[in-house]
């Protein structure tokens, strides 16, 4: 970015508004981009500014004018921009980039000048488009910098250096890199690299990935973050680049429709379409020196390797070392081209079957690899139906398009072993201008050698291929029939199967069974075992989706049909459904065992005509080994899973047969034998509840969470357990039940009733995290442990209740004990609680009796929950207690905190999910109380429960009156003793109080004379002096009759208001007011005074406050009362702040409101007696500050009155001062 100074003729004057319209025309017209700013925002835009960035006049006008620039360059801009409206500022002249609303970067020429709009400073800014200039100028910058190191010296890595540098300047290219191609080969390596690409294992793959696509396509590559997100669900990458994520790769371009290479950046944000192309003339560049250096190397290379014989050796050499077919291929082609450096070359190997000649190895300017030629057709079939050295002039292969180069010569020589035919060497040179080449015999003889001893180690490697390849096939079958005898699972011995062929054969591998309920092919075992679990899951799930029945694929064919499918170009057969799009050949062989299909076997290639009349084979006999494995693997555990299932059902049937088990014991035994017949870790057993039996469950492998969610569920109707439910997917379901489950990690489930006859007893469910396909057997096996388990349980029922009946006899005994050896009601009621919360096996549970001096039903005792029902004022309208006393009947309570009978204080003591159990207390004549019992759910009191309760409160009844009576003469005899000794005591505390009025009376006489003569005083003295001077001080003389006329008022009004509320005769009446509304009122009348006195008020108010029942007459006089106290004692240039606040005390919500002032305080000597009346402390006396000595006794009154609290503080205004503070009830 450059800027300078721009010299104008005269100042830019502010645009008037007469002169408005004229400039908006003319800037309307104009067609550079104009702009008006004022500080940083964007005031006016023309239509020209909006083509040039793409954003419309309305957006433009929301933005700074320095968001058009790259964010790197925004601070620099803003400042720049501002510079101009500071006074005496001179135009300036930068030429910047800015980014349009697509991400496109332009190059701008920007002339910004002060003007003035609408009265105030602001900036003009004028653009004009440069970027095809600029664009020129940095091609032809790149193109100069690169012909320099080009001239300089032949040597790759100073030429990428300089092709870098160029590209910094003009784009983001920190991140650089070179990759070129080994010759005419699809192999190629990075051969200059800046930056963190190929750096680490993220990047390395996607450099790799990158740079064989742009090979592979001859065509430009980006990618963005979500770009490399979806290659890697794809699976064709591991993982996305680390650092910056957006790429863009170019080819440099070679021979024909081949890149000779690639260019690749990468930046922390996206390529503009500009920066594209810049890569492409980059690449472009690249390609010309290179071939330029490659034509001179050449040809210095021809010259100094002629007659060169120790070259020819080491070519032999190498030759005689390679096993491999496809490397010595590759090496023979590389000789060729270092021996007489052709234009290119091909191998051709002959087919005697076909009787044509297939190009098996080629590179140079023609790409043959994969053509075939008939024996006598053309230059390579005639060499081959002669056996005899050719040459021609003006060549090109028939099979090539007709816009090919033409070689100005090529060579076809024989590759002869033995007299037999192994193939063609086909060498040719491109035709040049002004020069045809000719090879000379010396040549012709050097390459009519190498192909003599080409072919020989061609039947040598190929023999060795075949021995290699039939040691392969032995190792595959040798596999395959260990599978059979050591592996005892279908999946295992398919997945053996398929890792043994990728391993040896290096073929993609897939193995299928049908599916026979879903008539489908089903993968059970991918060759692809070393990716890691997660992809291998994702891929394996994605390849079963391409085959959703047998109608579908070659997979699909081939198990419908159970014949064998080999498809050579699989995009030509309409069988095949694309998974891979690298796969061009497929081979798949059915699985067959007695003549029936039970499968199949896919290997794929991403080669056409990979497979062979021989692969077919050995893949259908290792099929036919495969199924009988697998079979006998079926067969095996079928057996196991039945020996299991009997070994369950034999367990089951012997802890059924131990009448005296316990019940939870039995369905945890059950449960664990069950999971194990089935090869599975989650389940669940239950016994449903009903009026005679509790809850019971056994969980394993599953949270307990469950057992509380299904219960509210089953409660909703949102689970039916009443029949078998299968579900092999819950992913695939809808509803409660569906997700719950799934928030479990439960994803596949099978859950059946247990019955009894036609009753449903309780459900037992197995479950896995994963999908299952549930079976007949599995299913029939847990219908019958269901029927075991049914009957089993309900006997194991009655016999825990019979024992139950028997421990209610024992606590009957207990409780009829404890009552008749209690020698007072506090001693009998604890062991009455204690006992029946024992036999009934309850957490919580209370008593209450009825008071005769209250009236009422009152908590006498209280064990668990129930005890905090005593520290809320209850009792006197408990709705549940009263309304079992009232009515005389038992009453259940399946959730006691939502029982509509409850009363609102308890409901706050109550816990959720608790059920109870009320019983009245009776005796012979009367119901005198209550008794409870309360356990948490899912535990419901059942009739047996009730019946036990019933009997223990009717015993309770006749003891607790006994008792009662008994404690009433006792209590009947201390009350005469004490009626004496209080009727004396009550005596003398009333003489006392006589004594206390007598003083209180002549003290009060006492203070109002005092009170009253003072200003009385004043006043016949001042009516004196005004009489014997009227003309002297006569308004000063006035002012002080009035303040004394105005003192007496407020004394007279104090007194009436004592007297009144001492009286009792005033009413209060209260209704709902806003605080808020009364205070700020109140406030408002005495600002004025405060403004007088050079006193700051300030209020502050809770928004949220909300009504609240008073007396505003009442409230106004106490507030009035303390901000008059806040003014009088507060010195001038001091503060008054006053607030309204809400709190809690005890439970119970308040309203208020807090006078603070930062004056002397009140002193602790002076706190026990502000309240007193008349009394005035040191702080009033040592001021002067008016006033009598009663407005603080008024207010505590005025708050009493309505139930309401004042409290008193120093210090919490600035550290000084006095703090009044009044709490309302909200409610009365």
């Amino acid at each position: 970015m450059t800027s300078s100074a721009v010299e104008h003729p005269q100042n830019l004057e502010p645009v008037s508004p007469q002169s408005k319209a004229p400039f908006l025309a003319l800037a309307e017209a104009s067609s550079a981009a104009v702009c008006i700013y004022q500080g940083t925002r964007l005031c006016y835009v023309n239509q020209a500014m909006s083509r040039l960035t793409g954003y419309s006049v309305a957006e433009l006008l929301r933005m700074n004018f320095y968001d058009i620039v790259p964010p790197a360059n925004r601070k620099q801009v803003r400042a720049w921009g501002l510079q101009v409206q500071r006074p005496a500022a001179e135009p300036q002249k930068q030429s910047l980039i800015i980014v349009t609303k697509d991400g496109e970067e332009r190059q701008v020429e920007w002339v910004i000048a002060p003007i003035e709009h609408q009265g105030k400073p602001a900036g003009l800014g004028i653009a004009t488009d440069v970027t095809a200039l600029w664009q020129a100028q940095c091609f032809e910058n790149m193109a100069r910098r690169l012909l320099q190191a080009a001239l300089q010296t032949p040597d790759k890595k100073a030429l990428f250096a300089a092709i870098h540098a160029a590209l910094q300047e003009t784009m983001p290219a920190g991140d650089f890199c070179v990759v070129l191609r080994n010759g005419a080969s699809s192999s190629w390596e990075s051969v200059y690299q800046v930056g963190v690409i190929g750096e680490g294992a993220g990047t390395a793959e996607a450099l790799r990935y990158v740079a064989e696509q742009v090979l592979r396509t001859n065509d430009a590559f980006a990618a963005t973050p979500p770009d490399w997100e979806a290659m890697v669900n794809r699976g064709e990458i591991q993982q996305s680049p680390p650092g910056a994520r957006y790429w863009l790769a170019v080819p440099v371009p070679g021979e024909g429709d081949s890149a000779a290479g690639v260019l690749i950046t990468a930046a922390p944000r996206p390529y503009a379409e500009g920066e594209k192309r810049r890569l492409e003339f980059a690449a472009s560049l690249t390609a010309m020196v290179l071939k330029t250096w490659y034509r001179s190397a050449v040809n210095e290379e021809a010259g100094a390797r002629v007659d060169d014989l120790a070259i020819l050796y080491e070519a032999l050499r190498d030759l005689t070392v390679q096993r491999n077919r496809a490397r010595l291929l590759n090496v023979i082609a590389e000789r060729v081209m270092t021996l007489v450096q052709p234009s290119g070359c091909a191998i051709y190997l002959y087919d005697a079957a076909q009787d044509e000649l297939e190009v098996v190895e080629s590179t140079g300017i023609w790409d043959l690899r994969g053509a075939r030629e008939k024996t006598g057709a053309d230059l390579v079939g005639k060499v081959a139906a002669s056996r005899q050295v050719r040459s021609e002039t003006g060549y090109r292969p028939e099979h090539l398009s007709p816009r090919a180069p033409l070689a100005s010569v090529a060579v076809a020589i024989p590759l002869l072993f033995g007299g037999e035919l192994m193939g063609v060497l086909l060498v040719y040179d491109e035709e040049a201008p002004g020069a045809r080449r000719q090879y000379t015999p010396r040549e012709v003889q050097r390459l009519t050698f190498f192909a003599d001893v080409a072919a020989v180690i061609l039947s040598t490697t190929a023999l060795f291929d075949e021995t290699r390849q039939r040691l392969v096939e032995l190792e595959v079958l040798y596999q395959a029939s260990l599978a059979a005898t050591q592996i005892h699972s279908v999946r295992a011995v398919a997945q053996r199967v398929a890792e043994t062929l990728e391993q040896l054969m290096n073929w993609q591998v897939s193995v299928w069974i049908i599916d026979a309920e879903r008539q489908r092919p089903s993968l059970i075992a991918y060759g692809g075992s070393h990716q890691p679990p997660e992809k291998l899951k994702a891929r394996e799930e994605y390849i079963n989706s391409l085959v959703p029945s047998l109608e579908m694929g070659i997979v699909g064919w081939v198990c419908r049909t159970g014949q064998p499918v080999r498809a050579d170009n699989v995009r030509a057969d309409p069988r095949y459904v694309e998974g891979d799009i690298n796969t061009r050949s497929e081979l798949c062989v059915p699985l067959k065992v007695g003549g029936r299909v039970i499968g199949c076997i896919n290997v794929e290639s991403p080669q056409e005509n990979a497979f062979s009349d021989h692969d077919e084979r050995l893949l259908t006999t290792l099929a036919n080994q495969a199924a009988i494995a697998m079979e006998n693997a079926r067969l095996f555990e079928e057996t196991r899973r039945r020996a299991a299932s009997q070994a369950a059902l034999n367990e089951i049937v012997l802890a059924a047969a131990r009448a005296d088990a316990d019940l939870d014991t039995f369905l945890n035994h059950v449960l664990k034998h069950t999971l194990q017949a089935l090869g599975l870790e989650m389940g669940a057993l239950w016994l449903t509840p009903d009026t005679r039996h509790p809850y019971h469950v056994a969980l394993q492998g599953v949270p307990p969470a469950l057992e509380t969610a299904m219960i509210h569920l089953q409660a909703a109707g949102s689970a039916d357990l009443s029949r078998t439910t299968v579900v092999h997917d819950w992913s695939a379901e809808t509803g409660p039940m569906a997700d719950l489950l799934q928030s479990l990690s439960i994803a596949a489930s099978l859950a059946i009733p247990l019955s009894l006859g036609e009753r449903c007893v309780g459900g037992l469910a197995v479950a896995t995290s994963s999908p299952r396909r549930w079976t007949e057997e599995e299913i029939n096996l847990l219908e019958i442990i269901g029927q075991e388990i049914g009957v089993a349980a309900e006997r194991m029922r009655l016999f825990e209740e019979t024992q139950a009946r028997l421990q209610e006899l024992e606590a009957i005994n207990r409780v009829s004990t404890a009552l008749r050896l209690g020698r007072s009601l506090n001693e009998m009621l604890p062991r009455l609680l204690e006992e029946t919360l024992g036999a009934l096996k309850a957490q919580a549970g209370g008593i209450w009796l009825y008071d005769e001096n209250l009236s009422r039903l009152r908590l006498v005792l209280g064990h668990g929950w129930v005890a905090l029902l005593e520290r809320v004022d209850a009792q006197r309208e408990d709705g549940i207690a009263r309304t079992v006393f009232a009515n005389g009947d038992l009453y259940f309570s399946r959730a006691v905190a939502a029982d509509p009978l409850l009363t609102w204080p308890a409901r706050e003591v109550v816990p959720p999910d608790w059920s109870a159990l009320y019983v009245p207390i009776r005796t012979d004549q009367e119901t005198i109380g209550v008794l409870m019992a309360s356990d948490c759910l899912p535990r419901e009191f059942s009739v047996s429960d009730a019946r036990l309760m019933v009997t223990l409160a009717e015993i309770a009844g006749n003891a607790i009156q006994r008792m009662s009576l008994y404690e009433q003469a006792q209590r009947h005899a201390v009350e005469l003793e004490q009626r004496v000794a209080e009727r004396t005591a009550e005596l003398q505390e009333a003489l006392q109080k006589a004594q206390e009025a007598d003083r209180l009376k002549s003290e009060f006489i006492a203070n109002i004379n005092h009170e009253l003569r003072t200003p009385l005083t004043n006043l016949v003295l001042y009516y004196q002096m005004l009489r014997a001077q009227p003309q002297v001080q006569t308004e000063a003389r006035l002012d002080v009759i009035g303040r004394e006329i105005q003192r007496l008022r407020t004394l007279i009004e104090d007194l009436l208001n004592l007297s009144r509320l001492d009286s009792g005769r005033v009413t209060i009446n209260p209704l709902p007011h806003n605080l808020n509304e009364l205070v700020r009122v109140l406030v408002e009348d005495r600002r004025s005074l405060a403004q007088e006195r050079n006193i700051e008020l300030k209020l502050e108010f809770d928004p949220n406050l909300p009504p609240a029942p008073l007396d505003a007459q009442m409230v106004s006089q106490a507030f009035s009362n303390l901000l008059t106290n806040a003014l009088n004692y507060t010195p001038s240039g001091g503060t008054v702040r006053v607030r309204t606040l809400q709190q809690h005390f005890d439970g119970l919500a308040y309203v208020g409101f807090c006078v603070q002032d930062n004056g002397p305080g009140i002193d602790a000597e002076d706190m026990p007696h502000i309240f007193d009346r008349f009394y005035r402390g040191r702080a009033g006396r040592e001021s002067g500050a008016s006033g009598t000595g009663l407005g603080l006794s008024i207010v505590k009154q005025i708050v009493e009155y309505h139930r309401g609290k004042i409290e008193v503080a120093n210090g919490l205004f600035d550290g000084r001062g006095a703090s009044f503070t009044v709490w309302l009830p909200l409610q009365r």
